[in-house]
């Protein structure tokens, strides 16, 4: 409790632009009695907290109460009171009330992030500013991502990090953009622009096709998959056709070989949780899997095209109607039916990751969203989409890999 006192007396008495010999002056005490505040070796006493709080532009609850933010309506009134006044002419104003509300709430990271992006309106109000001037709110700005950066709310650290990479950007740092990146989610819509710059800038045109390519069809997905569900819900037979036809407009405008192709669905659906929670693979087969299998992973002639080309899992031949299993604990991503290629398939994720997919079947046994145990049957063996028998294509992607499921089944 002293040294977060005592951290947070120093850091309000730099932001005030204060000597620890002038605080002092203030208050009737010594630089030495200020200095041991901050240092934990003593605290300050009760009769001065209130002539040190306001010294120190702040409320004593404020100053006592570490946790304490300022609430959602807050920060939308300063906002647009902050805004009003630089409009007006008055942003001497606005920057007075923007330094006195960060000393006032000094462990408030949401209302960094926000003052980080009110001084971009500074700067795009006033564009003939000194350069002196804007590289200060620049500075300012840099430190206040920097800060918010450090949240432990990860929605807003991911945010600061997000703004701190399009700053190293713009400034050429491309190392630093580069670490920034790498370190927040690639399913982040607002990194897609920034990867793809940033890969532009180091001369990589190739890369920066893909990342977009991967971004759109990974839009695309989630837009089939909630066509889908809307199909689903319809109660009017009209309705639900009209809806279908939207589907198949969309998949054909994106297709490849007549639907979505087999190596855009395996990079789409990703697990994005975290930690593996799959447990033991189990085999996906009632009844076995070892003495089923008709194709291995890797290179072979197409049954269906007749052509040399990539196989991406293991076909397993089993009667119609045959169980299939989840291979390991996890939640149903996609359940979907008439594919063109996979025809009815099911994608399970096991975090960390790691995903299953279970296509041709014959009929689907879940839906997005549920949980599943290692053995829960999911759906029953068949012949939909390419495919030349009754079989179950089993398939392992790995963050965005395809691994050989033979590694994982037991």
């Amino acid at each position: 409790m002293e040294n977060q006192l005592g951290a947070r007396i120093a850091k309000l008495r730099r932001a005030c632009g204060l000597t620890q010999e002038t605080l002092g002056g203030q208050l009737g005490v010594s630089a030495a009695a200020v200095s041991k505040w901050e240092t934990g070796a003593a605290c300050p006493d009760v009769t001065l907290l209130c002539p040190l709080a306001r010294a120190l532009r702040t409320n004593v609850n404020a100053l006592l109460a570490f946790e304490q933010t300022m609430t959602r309506e807050q920060l939308t009134a300063f906002s647009e009171a902050f805004v009003q006044l630089v409009r007006g002419g008055r942003r001497q104003t606005a920057l007075e009330d923007m330094e006195r509300l960060l000393a006032e709430y000094p462990g408030d990271t949401a209302l960094r992030l926000n003052c980080a992006a009110l001084i971009s309106v500074l700067e795009m109000s006033f564009p003939d500013e000194s350069e002196e001037t804007k590289a200060a709110w620049h500075e300012k700005q840099r430190a206040l991502y920097e800060e918010a950066a450090l949240s432990e709310n990860v929605a807003e650290r991911e945010s600061a990090s997000c703004a701190l990479a399009s700053m190293d950007l713009a400034e050429g740092r491309l190392d630093a953009a580069q670490a920034r990146l790498d370190a927040l989610p690639e399913s982040r819509e607002d990194t897609t622009l920034l990867r793809v710059r940033l890969l532009k800038k180091r001369g990589e045109d190739e890369r920066a096709l893909e990342v977009v390519q991967k971004q759109l069809y990974r839009a695309v997905a989630q837009t089939l998959e909630r066509l889908t569900l809307l199909m689903e819900a319809q109660t009017d037979a009209h309705d639900a056709l009209q809806i279908a036809q939207i589907y198949r407009q969309v998949e054909t405008i994106f297709s490849v070989g007549g639907g979505m192709s087999d190596g855009l669905i395996a990079g789409l659906v990703q697990d994005d949780s975290p930690e593996y929670i799959g447990g033991t693979f189990v085999s996906p087969l009632a009844g076995g899997w070892k003495n089923r299998v008709t194709s291995e992973m890797g290179g072979r002639y197409s049954p269906i095209t007749g052509k040399w080309e990539g196989h991406r899992g293991l076909d397993m031949a089993a009667p119609k109607g045959t169980e299939i299993r989840a291979a390991a604990n996890g939640t149903v991503l996609l359940a979907r039916y008439g594919h063109a290629s996979y025809g009815n398939y099911v994608v399970v994720g096991h975090g960390g990751g790691v995903t299953t997919l279970y296509a041709h079947c014959s009929a689907l046994n879940v839906t997005v969203g549920q949980a599943v145990s290692a053995g829960d049957v999911i759906a029953f063996v068949g012949s939909t989409g390419d495919s030349t028998g009754d079989h179950l294509h089993l398939e392992v992607n790995d963050n965005g890999t395809l691994k050989n499921p033979r590694a994982y089944l037991p």
